[in-house]
Formats: C-alpha cells, sequence, structure tokens
C-alpha cells in the first residue's frame, strides 16, 4: 500500500488526544444512505398510490366533508410523522457512528438512538488477528462489509459495520499494529510513547464516501 504524509486536522474527532495521530475515519458506506432514502420513498409514497389504485380499479372516492375522511387524514398524519422519525433516527446513526484508527488505539463511537452515544477503544497493541467480511451481491459489487478485530483476552472483539473497502481498511490495521509493535520492541524503555512509531510513516487515508 502506498504511503503518504498527511496534514492532521486539530480536531478530528472529540475524543482524540493531544499526542495521537489519524490513521483514518470510517463512516458506514454511501449505499446505506440511498437504501434508507429508498425506503422512506416507498413509506410515503405506499398510501397514496394504494388509494388511487383502490380509485382507479373500483371508483371509491373519500368526500372531503366526511368523518372518515378527517380520520383517514389524522392517521395518516400519525403515520408520516412516524415514518419521518424512523428516518431520522437513522440518518443520525448513520452520520454520527465513526470508527476511527490512530496510531496508538482503535475507537468505536457509535451513537445509540438520538440522545445516547458509546464509546469504546482499544490499544492498537492489543490487536491480535483482523479479518474482512464481505457477504452479499451488493457488498461484493460495491465493495463493503464488516472488519472484525479480535483482540487479546477477554475484551470484545471491535466490529465495524457496512465500510468501504474492508479488505484495504484490515490491512491498514494491521500495518499500523506492526508498525507500533516494531517500534516499541525497538524502544522497550519509551513505555506509553510507544506510539511514536507510527508517526513517522502515516498510511494512506482512506476514502469514506468510496
Amino acid at each position: 500500500m502506498r504511503q503518504k504524509r498527511h496534514a492532521q486536522p486539530r480536531t478530528p474527532f472529540p475524543e482524540q488526544r493531544p499526542t495521537e495521530h489519524v490513521i483514518f475515519m470510517l463512516r458506514r458506506h454511501w449505499i446505506v444512505v440511498v437504501i434508507q432514502l429508498a425506503r422512506l420513498a416507498l413509506f410515503v409514497i405506499g398510501p397514496i398510490a394504494v388509494y388511487f389504485i383502490v380509485k382507479l380499479l373500483y371508483g371509491f372516492s373519500l368526500p372531503h366533508t366526511t368523518p372518515l375522511y378527517a380520520l383517514v387524514v389524522v392517521i395518516l398524519g400519525i403515520y408520516y410523522l412516524f415514518i419521518w422519525d424512523f428516518f431520522f433516527s437513522d440518518f443520525i446513526d448513520y452520520f454520527l457512528d465513526i470508527w476511527v484508527l490512530t496510531d496508538q488505539r482503535v475507537v468505536s463511537i457509535e451513537q445509540l438512538g438520538l440522545f445516547n452515544r458509546l464509546v469504546s477503544e482499544l490499544n492498537i497493541m492489543n490487536v491480535e488477528d483482523v479479518t474482512s467480511e464481505v457477504r452479499g451481491f451488493f457488498p461484493t459489487v460495491l465493495n463493503y462489509g464488516e472488519v472484525h478485530i479480535q483482540t487479546a483476552g477477554s475484551q470484545k472483539r471491535f466490529v465495524f459495520e457496512q465500510v468501504p473497502e474492508p479488505q484495504k481498511v484490515a490491512q491498514v490495521i494491521m500495518e499500523v499494529h506492526n508498525q507500533v509493535l516494531y517500534h516499541w520492541q525497538r524502544h522497550p524503555a519509551m513505555g506509553d510513547n510507544h506510539h511514536s512509531g507510527a508517526q513517522g510513516a502515516s498510511l494512506h487515508p482512506l476514502d469514506e464516501n468510496k
């Protein structure tokens, strides 16, 4: 993988430490938003299409002056309110769910609903194995899938969900891990400053919009 040096933004993510450098930040693949928009369009157009199909086939009409019409309007209003709420929640989850690789750790930032956020982190030294998984027709064609990070000890496995280029993501994580491990083996006395070994060879960051 080609290596380049890139200028680091001051605050790429809120939990960044002053001494660490970001290798990449990832969100889910853009197709996730497309699927959400298609689902939204289906649920929005669906009731209207059903009404006009029934009207066309059976000559059914609903006069505006009847109580039934007012009831239908209220029910549809509640229905569309729920549909919009579900879509907005899904979009917030997409936009605020972030997976970050730095020269010190792997950080998972997951939005749980509108008002809760879960931040988990893994020391890059504790990475034991990284695997990628692409399953299904569209993930194969568009090259997105999951990345599983196996850790040492009893700590739970990290999972990057629906990220673009999962094979490349897995490769970069292992490269950073190997660089930091190599530097730590050469300079064990540096202790917590082992992360500086990855700073000198910043890897090409991945394009999260691919």
